[in-house]
């Protein structure tokens, strides 16, 4: 079996497998769909500020940050470069539940990070809140609604089990050394993420996922 270079002009900062037959690279020309059969590529998002990429569990769409650690604006597009629309930071409806958090807030607009549900319609996203903690909360793409959790540290490797629970690693700096450990969280009454169970010394919660 012979291996076929992909041979580009600039480097590559993310790779997702969506499909056996293709791959998307993420680099500072945006997001490319290589063909893996035919060897050719199409760039089917052209912005040199793309951040993350996070592909749904169906595999069919992406979900991708513009910005800087500053400030990001989220977009979902199909993995064939069709349908690329900008979520609006603020939605139709937006509950901020017992967060007592201004709803302005989401004026400040996205941190880069998102988490996908298993039901593909939803986002886990954060909104620029805090130095280092973002506003947290459910966003429905579909019904155009935001549900506000709270404030929480939320990751790009964070893994959605269902609408209640979240896994993920995090570094717990009272031990010498700091040590990663995987979290398992679940929603509480307030609503927001509480800590249930920990795993010391586990940093891949990816483990979990399908």
């Amino acid at each position: 079996m012979s291996a076929t270079p992909i041979r580009r002009t600039s480097p590559v900062k993310q790779v997702l497998w969506p499909a056996k037959d293709s791959l998307l690279l993420v680099g500072s020309d945006g997001i490319t769909r290589f063909d893996i059969a035919s060897a050719s590529g199409q760039l089917i998002v052209d912005n040199k500020y793309v951040q993350q990429v996070k592909l749904s569990p169906d595999k069919k769409k992406v979900v991708y940050s513009v910005g800087d650690s500053n400030k990001s604006d989220l977009y979902l597009i199909h993995i064939d470069g069709s349908e690329n629309r900008q979520l609006p930071k603020t939605p139709n409806s937006v509950d901020m539940g017992g967060a007592s958090i201004p709803a302005r807030t989401l004026e400040n607009g996205f941190i880069a990070n998102v988490v996908w549900y298993p039901t593909g319609d939803k986002l886990l996203v954060g909104y620029h809140y805090l130095v280092g903690l973002p506003l947290v909360g459910m966003y429905d793409f579909i019904r155009n609604s935001f549900q506000a959790l709270g404030p929480f540290t939320l990751y790009n490797t964070d893994v959605i089990v269902d609408d209640s629970r979240l896994v993920g690693a995090r570094v717990v700096a009272s031990t010498e050394p700091p040590s990663w450990q995987t979290t398992f969280y679940t929603l509480s009454g307030d609503p927001k993420f509480g800590v249930v169970r920990v795993i010391p010394g586990a940093s891949s919660p990816h483990v979990f996922q399908e």
